[in-house]
């Protein structure tokens, strides 16, 4: 199979499983793609993946950046109101080719780069959990693959769960936070969350918060058609101007000892990340797994890990603790499923 068939491919599954249920503008546009020769090799500019998220990206970002087309008029997060009817590809294929020096442009010169806020409420009852095991201890937070670093102030937003009488977090925060919890089992929740000392974030190419050009390149890739998770992005990065986390620019395997090492023996090291290892090579998640081997040794690291798993019928996201002791992983828990963008939670902490 050649690489535009495979890279097409890609397209039809984004279609198919990241966007099926969710954004009705995004499967059209994805699976219109997949079948369009000339668009997929337009695609294929980008160096590495994954390509649908970052494709659709350069395509938003200009929009976003006021590149005037009728395009804009299918994409609520652009023209701040309800898109227009009709089928959007053929004005979008039209975009991508009247603008295609600059879609090259953004595919071969920028990365991607997402945060998703609302998955904070699934890492929530995960550090409670953690906490719960070390009590009395702070947490000191490292994240691969970073981006602006939102999910590490995920203690300064307001949660609701369905189920739950109460709120959990900052009351009155202006980042609101709904998760549905399903299944059997209540996820731990504590009236007052685990302290937090450190709060570390490493990327390749962390985005500054201060900077609007790199905000609305982080903003490109909400889908168009969801004006509330660009909304909830901006409240949280106004958290992150007034409160800065500690970013680190480059390879993860390469700062993480350092990061690791400046962490007080009082805190609990937690290394977490987020739909991140799509993004590795089975080589550099091997490493990553050797790395995190020998830094345990001497003290106890804890990694949480949200990612995606399998394909089509079986696909899934699973949120997966493991604890390093001395160069072993001596225990591992499959915490819960979840849905992607954080809307519900299904807790498990089953020993695998």
């Amino acid at each position: 199979m050649c690489r535009l068939e495979k890279l097409a491919q890609y397209f039809e599954r984004f279609a198919r499983k990241e966007v099926r249920d969710s954004s009705p503008l995004y499967r059209r546009l994805a699976s219109a793609v997949a079948g369009d020769r000339d668009l997929v090799d337009l695609a294929g500019h980008a160096p590495s993946g994954p390509t649908p998220n970052l494709f659709l990206a350069a395509v938003h970002y200009l929009l976003l950046q006021g590149v005037p087309h009728r395009l804009a008029a299918f994409y609520p997060t652009v023209s701040g109101s309800a898109p227009m009817s009709g089928d959007p590809f053929p004005d979008f294929r039209a975009f991508c080719f009247e603008h295609a020096e600059q879609v090259r442009f953004l595919l071969s010169t920028r990365k991607v780069q997402t945060n998703e806020v609302r998955r904070c409420g699934i890492l929530l009852p995960a550090f409670n959990c953690i906490a719960s095991r070390r009590p009395g201890r702070p947490l000191a937070l490292v994240e691969v693959g970073t981006s602006a670093g939102l999910l590490l102030s995920w203690d300064r937003y307001e949660y609701a769960y369905s189920g739950e009488k109460q709120s959990y977090g900052v009351q009155g925060s202006t980042v609101q936070i709904e998760c549905a919890v399903r299944g059997r089992r209540r996820p731990p929740f504590r009236s007052v969350l685990p302290r937090v000392s450190r709060r570390i974030g490493i990327d390749l190419d962390p985005i500054d918060v201060h900077d609007p050009d790199q905000i609305l390149w982080l903003q490109a890739f909400m889908w168009g058609d969801q004006p509330e998770r660009v909304q909830r992005l901006r409240q949280a990065i106004g958290i992150a101007s007034r409160q800065p986390i500690e970013l680190l620019a480059g390879d993860a395997l390469e700062v993480l000892p350092a990061a690791t090492s400046g962490i007080s023996r009082e805190a609990v090291p937690v290394v977490f990340h987020s739909h991140t290892l799509n993004q590795f090579s089975p080589e550099a998640r091997r490493r990553l797994e050797e790395m995190l081997s020998s830094l345990s040794q001497g003290r106890r690291i804890y990694k949480l890990s949200l990612e995606g798993t399998g394909q089509g019928a079986t696909s899934q996201s699973r949120m997966e603790l493991t604890v390093w002791s001395d160069g072993q992983a001596a225990e591992r828990w499959l915490l819960a499923y979840y849905e992607p963008h954080g809307e519900w939670i299904e807790w498990l902490e089953e020993s695998l």
